[in-house]
């Protein structure tokens, strides 16, 4: 029999594991097995390894290593973020102004974050309002301003959509954002984003988007699928879904997964370091097949583009 030979074009839904990668966490699996909650040497190995993770995830995001929170994937940080933020502050929002947590999200984010948002809005437990987007897959940001209200504590939107690759206005909507909590004198709404699809191509830097949580997710990357992250910013507060051990500031419970984390670490710094050649070498290889597909006219339209060859 003939081999087949497979052409693998599913990366927004996973990657394979790099080998650099699955050298960097093979010695967590069973040599430095240990549980970094141990105070011994094993268990220590494992806590420092942990730890240096977190560092350089920080690192790369341009946070703090305490507002790194390791977590099973993008789904569970997207819920932890969506979830978790307005059940914090339902009570006292209730109580202050007699309404309920009102969320903003997108129609196009991923099931993630769309899910329980609606869930929650069926339930009464939420006031949702959902944006939708241009004809080019993109959310106005004049729309998300609009959506504002005094009880409004929490704004999603993800960086990169996981259908169609398009790439919205975080950074402009987090200035927004500053700008009503500003004129508001509130610390409302947060920010979240899911950047899941983003890890390789664009500028993670919590600070330039203006971004108060951030999901990330080792399977989109070349790293380990069951592993993911949420960046949540200094004083956010989150409803914790996991009780029990305390690990991640109390916030997700649950002995970590070393080998996991380490290679989510260094996933994410690959990814980065080569995010500007891999963008420009992706951005052909797009150009090439509207080509292939649709002809130079389609590709010249669709760029916006109006060249005279005459």
């Amino acid at each position: 029999m003939k081999s087949t030979k497979i052409i693998y074009l599913d990366h927004a839904a996973t990657t394979p594991l790099d080998s650099r990668v699955l050298e960097a966490m093979t010695p967590y699996f069973s040599d430095d097995f240990g549980n970094p909650s141990s105070f011994h040497t094993v268990g220590m190995r494992a806590k420092d390894a942990v730890s240096d993770a977190r560092g350089t995830i920080a690192r790369l995001l341009g946070a703090h290593e305490e507002e790194i929170i390791f977590t099973s994937g993008g789904t569970e940080s997207d819920n932890l973020a969506v979830i978790g933020v307005p059940r914090y502050h339902a009570k006292a929002l209730m109580e202050k102004t007699n309404a309920l947590p009102h969320v903003i999200t997108s129609a196009i984010e991923h099931h993630a974050v769309l899910e329980p948002l609606i869930a929650m809005d069926r339930k009464k437990e939420i006031e949702l309002t959902i944006v939708g987007v241009n004809r080019e897959g993109q959310v106005s940001v004049e729309d998300v301003v609009a959506a504002f209200k005094p009880n409004t504590v929490l704004v999603s939107i993800m960086t990169a959509n996981n259908e169609i690759g398009t790439i919205q206005p975080i950074g402009d909507i987090g200035r927004e954002i500053l700008k009503w909590r500003k004129a508001k004198e509130t610390v409302f709404p947060y920010l979240h984003t899911d950047a899941c699809q983003a890890t390789g191509y664009l500028d993670l830097n919590v600070e330039k988007s203006h971004v108060d949580l951030l999901t990330l997710n080792g399977s989109k990357m070349y790293g380990p699928k069951g592993i993911g992250a949420l960046y949540v910013r200094k004083g956010v507060k989150i409803q914790p879904f996991f009780i029990g051990g305390g690990q991640e500031r109390n916030i997700r419970s649950g002995t970590e997964n070393v080998p996991g984390i380490v290679g989510l670490a260094k996933a994410l710094a690959l990814v980065q370091a080569d995010r500007e050649v891999e963008s420009a070498r992706l951005t052909i290889l797009g150009g090439g097949y509207l080509v292939s597909r649709c002809g130079w006219n389609y590709v010249i339209d669709w760029l916006g583009l109006r060249l005279d060859f005459a």
